[in-house]
């Protein structure tokens, strides 16, 4: 087996941040999804076409998690999973700002340079959530 270059490690690692920041927004939007359903729920507005309907989209978003993850390396995914039963929806954020979005520590102008030109996965040095870059609208 030949061993990989230099390119095609750092063109592997980005391939594997962006399906970080994709489950990111899988798990943001699950979560928004099961807020709006919890509040339709406890106002008793929900018909058993909505249920149906808030199900289907569970079951969709639950679907392409399982296969973006299915693609991450069983290391990544593993810290991944670990990071998701402590942190749930929370267990990637964005680096926005220079600032760790999920405990808002300040993080170091070299470790921010590495996460936004995706050379490695990195994670908060304060609360260990793993970190990715999303551009500042």
């Amino acid at each position: 087996m030949a061993k990989k270059g230099p390119e095609e490690k750092s063109r592997g690692m980005k391939d594997e941040i962006k399906l970080f920041n994709e489950l990111r927004r899988i798990d943001q939007s699950l979560m928004s999804l099961k807020t709006a359903f919890e509040n339709l729920k406890e106002a008793g507005d929900l018909t058993d076409d909505d249920i149906d309907v808030i199900l289907r989209e569970f079951e969709g978003f639950a679907t392409g998690k399982v296969g973006k993850l299915d693609k991450v390396r069983a290391d990544l995914r593993s810290l991944y999973e670990r990071y998701y039963q402590r942190y749930h929806d929370r267990a990637i954020v964005s680096a926005t700002g220079g600032v760790c979005q999920g405990c808002f520590v300040t993080i170091p102008p070299m470790r921010l340079d590495i996460i936004r030109h995706m050379d490695s996965l990195e994670v908060c040095e304060n609360c260990g959530r793993i970190l990715v870059w999303e551009e500042e609208e």
